[in-house]
């Protein structure tokens, strides 16, 4: 690719989308558009912010869109939603699938070059008995999955029909993406709450990826034929919940959640919450959703995204360590999100 072909990056304010921007601008891009919200906050990328050509828009507004995907040359979608509370599931299918739908219209429509399309592990299928999950690891409509995940499997096969329409497409599947972000959304307000005193971890074990290493590999592969047309999952390891939260607390030096969340304790924890959030309208803490997540011991196969391009992650105690540093500095002092560094 040129660095002056024209980028677009959906979703450019969120914690992926900010990540690859500055790398995209690291590497010497210069020809960026990003869309965001009305309301998006641009903490995450103030830094850059004014290297970027920003298009407000809603991902499912074709009116608003359709412009700025003149003279495209590379969509990256990595807008979403993540969800685990039913009062947003509509939200979140209209996001993830409809708005998937949309991008991939348009990309038709605008004969987009290449689209890079961020899915989720959540989008492969798993076998009853947790083995090994890799690319071609069949959906079951039969097995229990999470509202987000079926959304996410959804709006994956938006892209696959994209393929079939004769679009270039690259599907990643990310693991769980750790990264310094907004302390209050999204899977790192884990380090809020482990610091505000989480007794509880999940028994569960599910990929992992840090931020740093997924937009280097996106960036690194962008415009590599090779890979239209499949889906990559791409992650650095395969750990327990519970390593996790402990190497968490380690590092922020409180105590580590030492009660699992199993059989009776996960729905008395359940209940609780339930009720905590009837009467504050928050967020549980936990319920049947997150706990379907977090209870199976998943292992995912990198070998797909390694035989291609060699993969080397940052240690996971690294990747604790740099987040929980920023963490300190920035919470702490009242501050609400956090930027890692390369």
């Amino acid at each position: 690719m040129n660095k002056d072909d024209k980028i677009l990056v959906t979703g450019g304010t969120g914690l992926i989308g900010s990540y690859l921007l500055r790398k995209l601008v690291d590497t010497g891009f210069i020809n960026l558009y990003a869309i965001n919200l009305p309301n998006s906050r641009f903490d995450l990328v103030s830094d850059i912010k004014d290297k970027i050509t920003w298009q407000e828009a809603d991902i499912t507004n074709v009116v608003e869109l359709n412009d700025v995907f003149d003279d495209v040359h590379t969509v990256i979608h990595c807008a979403g939603m993540i969800s685990l509370w039913p009062k947003e599931f509509k939200e979140m299918y209209r996001v993830n699938v409809d708005g998937s739908a949309l991008i991939v219209n348009l990309c038709l429509e605008h004969q987009v070059s290449q689209l890079v399309y961020l899915s989720s592990i959540e989008a492969l299928g798993r076998e009853e008995d947790n083995s090994m999950i890799s690319e071609k690891t069949e959906w079951k409509e039969d097995i229990n999955h999470t509202k987000y995940a079926s959304s996410k499997y959804l709006g994956e096969l938006e892209a696959w029909r994209g393929i079939a329409e004769g679009l270039d497409v690259i599907i990643y599947n990310p693991a769980l993406v750790l990264g310094a972000g907004y302390w209050d959304t999204g899977p790192m307000q884990l380090i809020r709450d482990i610091f505000n005193g989480l007794k509880y971890y999940p028994r569960g074990k599910m990929a992992m990826v840090d931020v740093r290493d997924l937009v280097k590999t996106i960036v690194d592969n962008l415009g590599n034929e090779i890979m239209f047309g499949n889906r990559y999952i791409v992650g650095g390891h395969n750990v327990s919940f519970k390593h996790l939260l402990h190497l968490i607390a380690d590092k922020l030096n409180v105590p580590k959640p030492n009660i699992a969340l199993s059989g009776m304790t996960a729905h008395l924890a359940i209940n609780i919450e339930r009720v905590r959030s009837l009467f504050t309208d928050s967020k549980p803490l936990i319920n049947k959703e997150s706990y379907l997540i977090t209870d199976k011991e998943l292992s995912y196969s990198f070998d797909k995204i390694n035989a291609i391009y060699q993969q080397q992650p940052k240690d996971l105690e690294e990747s604790i360590s740099d987040i929980t540093s920023v963490f300190e500095s920035t919470y702490k002092v009242g501050k609400g999100y956090g930027v890692l560094k390369n």
